[in-house]
């Protein structure tokens, strides 16, 4: 069964991430209607991307298929933090991309947060221990190794009573 150009340009568009089809110079051939949303003005993807992000961009290509994650400016107030995702379509004459590019602006604040948080977990003085449901450690950090003379080896995965047994 042969799908119509219709039927494609449909799914392209009702894409909920930013998507291009590019050349292999970074020329925008065509955008789904998320991007059009934003009146783009640029005619080539990598002006899009930070610096680093036009590094990746440009091995991606060489590449035909990668994923990474950089910033992505539509203008110096309008940017976010992306993964991005280029397949190839077309090997050459010429040779086309899909992009896309998807905001993980959220997800990476968060994922900021939660290493800031286990950084002050890790370096604090205060001797803190983390077990699951079972009761079972799942982390010490170095203060609570100090403090009791164990490992972390020598913890993970015990419980807690171990510390009472007597046995160091």
């Amino acid at each position: 069964m042969e799908l119509s150009h219709d039927i494609y340009k449909l799914i392209f568009n009702t894409w909920k991430d930013f998507a291009f089809i590019v050349d292999g110079s970074s020329t925008i051939i065509d955008m789904n209607s998320k991007v059009h949303e934003k009146k783009l003005s640029q005619t080539s993807l990598i002006e899009l991307f930070s610096y680093d992000g036009r590094e990746h961009f440009k091995k991606a290509l060489l590449s035909r298929s990668s994923t990474f994650r950089t910033d992505f400016f539509f203008s110096p107030r309008d940017h976010f933090f992306t993964e991005v995702t280029v397949l190839t379509i077309q090997s050459n004459n010429p040779a086309l991309f899909l992009v896309v590019v998807k905001d993980i602006t959220a997800q990476h604040d968060k994922e900021l947060e939660l290493l800031r948080f286990s950084e002050v977990i890790h370096r604090t003085v205060n001797p803190i221990q983390i077990t699951n449901t079972e009761g079972k450690m799942i982390y010490v950090n170095p203060a609570f190794e100090h403090i009791t003379g164990f490992s972390r080896d020598e913890l993970i995965g015990q419980n807690p009573s171990k510390l009472s047994s007597g046995k160091h």
